[in-house]
């Protein structure tokens, strides 16, 4: 077992005892002290310039930096990196780095912060890709009063003191997690080179890792890590077998970039017996060091896993390894994890020496039955259809609950386990506010107790969205008793100032605790349209006007109006979210544009906010601000007269019954003189999960068929018309009745990406001028069901152009 890393040894105190004084390095702005660097230790340099920059920044005053043993007047020396001097006071530092194989392998980082007589002593492990010297240095300002909440100029406080006190130091401090890391993802949210530049100097200030590290740590591995092990162009011509077979039966490879898309057929011996050949030659030729790197070696091993995506091999021999053990609460399709981690255990008992690293994602997130793991072989977990509202102790998620069943049985397997989690947790969207920060409060204290390896996860540029998260989650994952309603206290007070701190903490409290008791379990914002109302945005917002009419300094005022402009982008949600749920799509456009134009004032005020997601796309995606403003103004053009007249409404509410025994089709439902009177009533704006109580104290909600009914009146005006009938979609399946003539089934959909709306021609089976009837039946697989966004009936005009 690893021994319990993270165990921070702490004493600073003020004592009588002359070895025990405080030292003063700065004296009413002058230096008092000079910083002596370990030759030949650019780590140590590095961390020595910190000092400097920022006790010049709190006092004026500038340390000099000199070589160790160097001339110097200074009363008090402050010795960065592993110096002569602390070997001649038996100082242990943490050093070292030894990544064979063994459970505690990448565990030996870690920093003193050491005081005796006049000598300061600030010194980690600088071995290889550690950097505990430099993180070390950040803690010693921190001990100062310098805080970096956020990454630049914006989210650094620095406190102004002309006189520099050090108390007496006497710490040693390791991790408590061996990875702790959060990479940021530019294919969603772009970043300029400076964002670059500021983000990885302050996750060294936080004590981040570097996620682009991993493969100095586990092998990388990532999405496509497969396909690189028997590349197409070199061996599909000749052995097409040796390729996934898809439903039709046929040999194929991936599209694009068929290196990272292509799925194998594990099954095949052959393809075992050519990949391990490879690799072979691979590694004794140091293709890590020298290329080509074809393969993606690690200098410690491996990476191995499929595409991205739903990849899957229908031969007859890989669906009978794969055992069948479909969980369509994770993703759609039948999991992999029995073939693939049998496939990948054999290969890391080729290469008892490396190790062989695997992610347990997509059709291979549940732990394998049947397959021992060799102690060699790292998992990365990735829950990306995880609930982005609750805590992994919430009892009343089953998505949490579920989630950490599986990842302890992962780590019974294997002491090499550690996350890839989404950063912001909402996997596509507007960048609404989520909880990251309370969830991080509870979950990583748990994955401590759990001894899990620690994170390396996908981020974005998102400021706005995540919030106070990376900074907490930077705290937690080095010590993870971290306090953390200290912590936040400390930070509203240091950005915002002692008056309006408190309000803009209420502010955000108030989101996290009113996501965290939704009974509804997503990882989409475009569902919080039953969370984030007008009623719930209007009740915070004393919060936001308290914290802007509050006293401060011109800083702290500048961000307090940037934290009013992040909640009134939250107002702006809603307020579209009311206005698509009256059928005003003008409003509802108005209000989505007024997200992206908040988007774009708080990145001009702080980059790190945000930037446009996908900004030069000529078709963005209904997901994010521009795509959902052309959305809602394609519809808005089908109902003033552009390119149609509106002639109906689907009712707000209609009526709604479960049909769990699918009864519904022998009983005729859809007729129109079928009696619902005793059928319950469902808003057709919101999911059925979004109204409904959770069947269980576990959250559970219904999944099966749902039958909707209601009635309408269409305008004479229709009469000799073309009528469609659009729809918000449908979760996931839908079949439609008008009148009780049958008119359209819209087929089975993930819903991930907003690919829901459908529009229908009802022509044949409507009654102008009439109160007409209309049936929709619905079938909700897995996760979340029911009708999304209420509908409408238009008569196209001459510029009428279908959505494609």
């Amino acid at each position: 077992m690893r021994i319990r890393n993270a165990v921070l040894i702490m004493f600073i105190a003020l004592a009588t005892c002359a070895n025990a004084k405080p030292l003063t390095i700065v004296e009413d702005g002058k230096s008092q002290a000079v910083i002596q660097v370990a030759a030949g230790q650019p780590k140590a340099k590095k961390a020595a310039e910190a000092i400097q920059k920022y006790i010049q920044k709190m006092s004026g005053a500038t340390l000099e930096i000199i070589d160790e043993g160097a001339k110097s007047d200074a009363k008090i020396n402050i010795y960065v990196g592993h110096t002569k001097a602390a070997a001649k006071r038996s100082l242990k530092i943490p050093t070292g780095f030894d990544p064979s194989v063994r459970d505690d392998v990448f565990e030996e980082e870690g920093y003193i912060l050491k005081t005796k007589r006049k000598d300061i002593f600030i010194a980690g492990n600088e071995t290889d890709v550690y950097k505990g010297t430099i993180y070390g240095a950040y803690a010693f300002l921190e001990l100062l009063g310098c805080r970096w909440y956020f990454p630049g100029a914006w989210g650094e406080v620095v406190p102004e003191k002309k006189t520099v006190v050090v108390p007496h130091l006497d710490v040693l401090s390791k991790p408590d997690f061996a990875l702790r890391g959060i990479g940021l993802n530019t294919g969603w949210v772009p970043m300029t080179p400076q964002d670059h530049t500021e983000y990885k100097e302050w996750t060294e200030k936080i004590a981040f890792d570097s996620r682009g590290d991993s493969g100095k740590y586990y092998p990388l591995v990532g999405d496509g890590f497969l396909g690189i092990l028997l590349p197409p162009d070199k061996y599909f011509k000749d052995h097409p077998e040796y390729y996934a077979m898809n439903k039709k039966g046929k040999r194929v490879i991936g599209e694009g970039d068929i290196l990272h898309t292509t799925m194998l057929c594990l099954s095949n011996p052959n393809v075992y017996t050519e990949i391990l050949k490879n690799l072979k030659t691979a590694i004794a030729e140091k293709h890590d060091e020298q290329g080509p790197n074809t393969h993606r070696i690690s200098r410690h091993g491996i990476g191995i896993s499929p595409p991205d995506g739903s990849p899957y091999c229908y031969c007859d021999a890989c669906d009978k390894a794969s055992q069948k053990f479909e969980n369509i609460q994770l993703v759609y399709g039948p999991q992999m994890s029995e073939e693939y981690y049998g496939f990948a255990s054999k290969l890391a008992r080729a290469f008892p020496e490396k190790f062989v690293a695997t992610m347990a994602y997509s059709l291979r997130e549940l732990a394998p039955q049947g397959v021992t793991l060799p102690k060699n072989l790292a998992v990365m977990y990735a829950p990306i259809a995880g609930c982005a509202l609750h805590d992994n102790k919430d009892k009343s998620c089953w998505r949490r609950i579920e989630y950490i069943k599986n990842l302890r049985q992962y780590r019974k397997q294997t002491a090499h386990i550690y996350l890839y989690e989404y950063h912001p947790d909402f996997l596509t969207g507007l960048f609404i506010p989520e909880r990251q920060t309370a969830n991080a409060t509870v979950n990583f204290p748990l994955y401590k107790e759990m001894d899990i390896k620690g994170l390396s996860a996908e981020g974005r540029k998102a400021f706005m969205q995540t919030w106070t998260s990376f900074y907490v989650m930077g705290k937690l994952l080095w010590d993870a008793d971290t306090d953390v309603a200290a912590l936040k206290k400390e930070l509203y007070f240091d950005l915002f100032g002692a008056e309006a701190g408190p309000h803009l903490q209420a502010w955000w409290d108030a989101v996290e605790a009113h996501l965290g008791a939704a009974t509804i379990h997503l990882h989409e914002d475009f569902m919080l349209n039953n969370v984030y109302t007008v009623a719930f945005t209007s009740s915070i917002q004393k919060h936001i006007d308290a914290a802007l009419a509050a006293g401060g300094t011109a800083t702290q005022k500048a961000r307090v109006v940037a934290v009013g402009k992040i909640a009134e982008h939250l107002t702006a949600y809603a307020n579209m979210e009311a206005a698509a749920m009256r059928l005003d799509y003008a409003t509802a456009a108005a209000e989505s544009q007024r997200m992206l134009d908040l988007k774009h004032e708080l990145n001009k005020i702080y980059s790190h906010f945000i930037s446009e997601t996908f900004p030069k796309s000529k078709k963005p995606p209904a997901f994010i601000s521009r795509g959902r403003t052309n959305e809602y103004k394609r519809l808005l053009s089908y109902t003033n007269g552009d390119q149609g007249n509106k002639v109906g409404e689907l009712p707000l509410d209609m009526k709604f019954v479960r049909d769990p025994y699918n009864e519904g089709i022998f009983s005729e439902y859809y007729l129109p003189e079928f009696d619902d009177t005793k059928w319950d009533m469902r808003n057709t704006h919101l999911l059925w999960d979004a109204q409904e109580e959770p069947l269980d104290d576990k959250g559970h909600d219904y999944d099966g068929f749902g039958w909707y009914r209601g009635t309408f009146k269409v305008a004479k005006s229709a009469k000799g018309k073309k009528v469609i009938f659009h729809s918000g979609g449908v979760f996931n399946e839908g079949w439609v009745w008008v009148n009780g003539q049958y008119v359209h089934h819209e087929p089975h959909k993930v819903w991930w990406w907003w690919n829901h709306t459908f529009d229908i021609d009802v022509t044949d089976a409507i009654k102008p001028g009439k109160v007409n009837q209309i049936t929709v039946r619905v079938w909700n697989k897995a996760e979340l069901g029911g009708m999304l966004r209420r509908g409408f009936f238009f008569t196209p005009t001459d510029k009428y152009v279908p959505k494609k």
